[in-house]
């Protein structure tokens, strides 16, 4: 997403989401304890969890705040309801550009009234244009997950094709997009496994996969 940007980027939908949860009582204030990461961890892992995908664990994002965040290289936005946590945001800052690395909502915040993730990623985008970012990078969505796409596109956002290169020695290398669509009866196991389970299983497979 190239600056300059601003409000009306944004489409209407989108505007009319941004102001519910401001109107609703919702505030963005950046993280600035140990323990604004761990609320925000398991915000990510329950949201990860629900759409059957392994996660990482706690070292991880502690990880992140003592190298990324102390270094000032990541920032990690809150937004609360009455001083109640609903919702989190983390950044990583890379050259001019601000990458949006994962982003959720407290079960039930998003929907309704409060709008959580539309206001976390406006202000966002706000964060970028204030420090000077030429850039706002929303993430890698597949081309089959058409309803994220149109969630960012309606940001403003400008979606280009991201190419991979692999070399398999052997062999030829697997579709990963059409293998993470036939794979929807695991993901749905995955989904309705304890979270404890989930956490611990899902560091490993994350971190091997990664």
């Amino acid at each position: 997403m190239p600056f300059p940007t601003g409000w009306r980027r944004l489409s209407t939908n989108h505007r009319r989401n941004v102001r519910i949860a401001q109107k609703a009582g919702v505030t963005v204030s950046i993280a600035d304890e140990l323990q604004d990461m761990r609320v925000a961890a398991a915000m990510f892992q329950i949201h990860y969890r629900r759409l059957g995908v392994p996660f990482f664990g706690w070292r991880y994002f502690a990880a992140i705040w003592e190298h990324l965040i102390r270094a000032r290289l990541a920032t990690l936005l809150l937004a609360k309801l009455e001083g109640r946590p609903i919702g989190a945001h983390l950044l990583f800052f890379s050259g001019s550009m601000l990458i949006s690395k994962y982003c959720a909502a407290a079960r039930g915040s998003d929907k309704g009234a409060l709008n959580c993730s539309y206001l976390l990623n406006w202000e966002a985008i706000q964060l970028a244009a204030a420090r000077g970012f030429a850039r706002v990078n929303l993430g890698v969505t597949g081309r089959l997950n058409r309803g994220l796409l149109d969630f960012k596109n309606r940001f403003g956002a400008e979606t280009r094709e991201l190419y991979f290169y692999h070399y398999a020695p052997g062999g030829s290398f697997p579709d990963f997009e059409k293998l993470y669509a036939s794979n929807r009866l695991l993901q749905r196991a995955w989904a309705l496994m304890p979270g404890a389970l989930t956490t611990r299983l899902g560091h490993r497979i994350a971190s091997w996969y990664c």
